[in-house]
């Protein structure tokens, strides 16, 4: 009953849609596959080492969410937990340590912190960058990892309809439909989808007795989403934007490789999430942005096997409610200097079944920066005071100086981090820990980057540096041989190097794109005062070596392309355990797209061969992953206004 009120829902809100209807300082560079932009789009806050995922990206993975994407093309490490749910790490970090924002509004679930990648269609925006340095900092305090930003951004000419229809092994289909309508003062901007999936792929059991070819059975994917924005200009220096994402996703949960009995398992999630904005200049020097949302998610797990269950709480609901406010300013003093004033609020409720009673939670930051540049000189100094009731945090610090040349920059970044322990962590009944401390650390950072253009050739090389401390780490590990419960490791550390170079070579009709991301990372206990004899281990599921590269030509209307991800071994356990460790594997895929164009219109044809090598592995342990699959693809565009 309640996937029928959602549909009508989902409908209603279709035909209103339908109806209403009838200059920062960057230095971009833009190829069709991968947009790496020196400096973020934020006026405010300035990120000199991002990556951002282009439109053309998310069409070649238009029958999957953004994780497939962030896997390929950022330094991003995706966990797949077969074809259901997926979790991101950047460099090494815990998944609750990247903070999602969809357009400036966090949205990472309440009870675990973390954010279900997979939830993330590639409809739900038109701008995807992740930001890995210290620049984060500026967003939230809690991304030891980095931050992942899902923006609308729109051209005031745009007007143009988009329809997508992809269809993949495994029973997979997937139609997307989106549409920009754009005046002098008014942008409207809706993006629909529906997709269903059986997902029962054939894999090599290698849990099995003699290791049998099984399929994936109880798999069956249903979900559809709509997403709208709109832009109204009031005046030439005032501006409202309002936001709608509604989506549903409803799964079958197989069971591991391990267990042979049938599962029984269903997930349902749902999410209405809605913002306001209004931003603009008060005067010449004074600009002022203030954001108001609020977010509801409901989700029902449910194991039909357990008719009745008391102990574990794996028959619960979650409803949880967030609302976020954020008030933001900034004073243009001069040509070289310019300051930052923000405030931000939060109020948490959660009805959990498997919490003892509601939870609640309110918490509010301040935040002050200072900006200067000067010739070739840049330098950012800010701080954060994070405030809870009834807890006295320390200040947050962070400073990036800069240097620019006309082909060379090089900067150094420091910031404290701040991370409180999420509501699952504290009260989930079998297993929850009220005595937990709040994480601390900081990361530091040196980041180099490299561009050199000529007449036909552009080469970019980027280089970054890091190291990140956190204090008090929040990782779940085994109490007993059932029950699993967060506890704090006093120091871990993550130290690495990220590479990553760009190549593009031009020709009279074509061009050649290259490129290629190294990722070397060490994520390792300092000191586990209740284990010590897992100090100096590493940290479960974080691979050492990540390489990354695409490779493609392209014509005027004609596409094709290979792309190679290799993950080295990773441990498992935080006892390191090399039986149970998961072997390095390398995944190739091939992509070809052909585009017509007519007058107003284009129609293209894509093609995806993942897998080509028939690869067995896993990303997570005991959870079965695709070999060889096919995905097809068709996209009619109306209107050659639209953004590429």
């Amino acid at each position: 009953m309640n996937r029928v009120i959602n549909f009508i829902l989902f409908v209603f809100l279709l035909k209103i849609a339908s109806a209403q209807s009838s200059n920062s300082d960057t230095m971009p560079i833009i190829i069709d596959e991968v947009i790496i932009q020196a400096e973020s789009k934020y006026n405010y806050f300035p990120s000199y080492n991002s990556f951002e995922l282009s439109k053309t990206i998310a069409q070649q993975q238009s029958l999957t969410n953004i994780g497939t994407a962030l896997q390929n093309y950022t330094p991003a490490n995706i966990q797949f937990y077969g074809l259901s749910n997926a979790s991101i790490s950047v460099r090494g970090a815990n998944d609750d340590h990247t903070v999602v924002l969809w357009n400036g509004v966090p949205i990472n679930s309440l009870s675990l912190g973390s954010m279900d990648i997979s939830l993330i269609s590639n409809t739900a925006s038109n701008s995807v960058q992740l930001i890995t340095n210290a620049g984060s900092n500026n967003f939230t305090a809690g991304s030891f990892g980095g931050v992942l930003l899902l923006d609308n951004q729109f051209k005031d000419t745009i007007t143009a309809t988009t329809i997508i229809a992809s269809l993949g092994s495994f029973n997979h289909y997937k139609v997307q439909a989106s549409q920009i309508i754009a005046k002098r003062k008014y942008i409207h901007n809706i993006n629909a989808f529906y997709e269903q999936a059986q997902n029962n792929f054939p894999y090599v059991n290698r849990y099995a007795y003699n290791q049998p070819t099984d399929t994936v059975k109880h798999n069956q994917l249903q979900q559809y989403g709509l997403v709208q924005d709109m832009q109204i200009k009031f005046h030439q220096k005032h501006t409202m934007l309002l936001g709608t994402w509604i989506q549903n996703k409803y799964k079958q949960i197989p069971n591991t490789m391990a267990v042979i009995k049938p599962s029984q398992k269903y997930q349902q999630d749902f999410t209405v999430k809605n913002y306001i904005q209004f931003k603009g200049d008060i005067n010449t020097q004074l600009k002022y942005q203030l954001i108001t949302a609020h977010l509801y998610d409901y989700q029902l797990y449910e194991d039909k096997d357990l008719k009745i269950d008391t102990s574990f709480n794996l028959q619960a609901n979650y409803k949880t409610n967030r609302w976020y406010n954020n008030v933001l300013f900034n004073y243009q003093l001069n040509n070289q200097t310019n300051f930052d004033v923000g405030f931000q609020f939060n109020y948490l409720h959660t009805n959990i079944d498997a919490y003892e009673t509601k939870r609640k939670r309110m918490n509010s930051s301040l935040f002050l920066a200072w900006n200067y540049h000067f010739s070739k000189l840049k330098i950012q100094a800010s701080v954060r005071q994070e405030i809870q009731k009834g807890k006295y945090i320390l200040p947050l610090w962070s400073v990036s100086i800069n240097y620019f040349s006309k082909n060379y920059m090089i900067g150094i970044s420091y910031a404290d981090k701040y991370h409180a322990p999420d509501f699952n962590d504290l009260y989930w009944a079998v297993g929850g820990n009220e005595n937990l401390k709040a994480e601390r650390g900081f990361t530091l950072e040196l980041f180099q980057q490299l561009q050199k253009e000529w007449t036909h050739q552009l080469l970019q090389i980027k280089n970054s540096i890091y190291y990140n401390r956190i204090n008090n780490n929040i990782i779940w590990l085994p109490y007993n041989t059932t029950i699993w419960t967060p506890m704090n490791i006093q120091q871990t550390h993550y130290y690495g190097n990220e590479f990553s170079v760009l190549l593009q070579n031009k020709f009279s009709a074509s061009k050649i794109n290259i490129w290629l991301n190294y990722n070397f990372n060490q994520s390792i206990i300092l000191k586990n005062e209740i284990s010590p004899e897992y100090n100096k281990n590493y940290i479960p599921y974080k691979p050492m070596h990540t390489l990354k590269s695409d490779i493609n030509y392209q014509t005027k209307n004609f596409t094709i392309g290979w792309n190679v991800l290799f993950n080295s071994q990773r441990f498992t356990t935080t006892s390191n355990d090399d039986f149970l460790a998961l072997p390095k594997y390398t995944l190739h895929n091939l992509y070809l797209q052909y585009e017509y164009n007519f007058k107003q219109s284009a129609l293209a044809f894509q093609i995806n061969v993942n897998n080509i090598t028939n690869k067995d592995y896993e990303s997570v342990r005991n959870y079965a992953q695709p070999k060889r699959n096919l995905n097809i693809s068709i996209t009619y565009k109306i209107n050659k206004n639209e953004e590429k």
